[in-house]
């Protein structure tokens, strides 16, 4: 009898509202990484010789600062400087990572989804605005400039982290699953 295992399943690697799959890209240490929803951390010379790493979780997003590579997985926010130790530096289900000059900004499941680190990646607080709850699957984030993203999920919102300060740009939309570059 033919085996029904995809070449996805002697790696554990399962998704279940879907296959596995790549989620972000970041070239790191002059290796590419990829991180899978939900799978081992991918690393390779080129996409085509990336290798699964002994890094296991459901990652969302990746984004390299100074000497660390953050990942942002369901269960919190993940650092390595060397892609062999990986330590856990902020719990909650993190979907979102973008660098603004010497802050980096991530956002987590909350009624006050954003989070501001000023030491790449290592600790994290709390921005004090209360915006539309961010669902899973969501990338609510976007570099605006040095110190504001704009957010959007069924709103959409600038919002300035350092004054911790949010101007409403759009009422009333549809769920947005990914914000892009603007």
């Amino acid at each position: 009898m033919k085996s029904q295992l995809t070449p996805e399943a002697p790696l554990g690697w399962e998704f279940p509202y879907g296959p596995a799959h790549i989620t972000d890209f970041a070239l790191f240490r002059d290796k590419i990484v990829a991180t899978v929803e939900e799978g081992n951390l991918l690393i390779g010379k080129s996409i085509s010789e990336l290798k699964p790493l002994d890094f296991f979780a459901d990652m969302h997003n990746l984004l390299v600062s100074g000497e660390n590579l953050l990942i942002a997985a369901a269960n919190g926010i993940y650092v390595t400087e060397d892609l062999n130790s990986f330590n856990k530096v902020m719990s909650g289900y993190a979907h979102g990572l973008e660098k603004l000059g010497g802050i980096i900004v991530g956002h987590i499941m909350s009624q006050e989804p954003l989070i501001i680190s000023r030491d790449d990646g290592i600790s994290w607080d709390k921005v004090s605005v209360k915006l539309p709850r961010p669902t899973f699957g969501v990338t609510a984030i976007a570099k605006k400039d040095e110190k504001r993203v704009i957010y959007s999920t069924t709103a959409i919102y600038e919002v300035d982290v350092i004054e911790q300060k949010a101007v409403e740009l759009v009422k009333d939309i549809s769920m947005t699953r990914r914000v892009i570059r603007v």
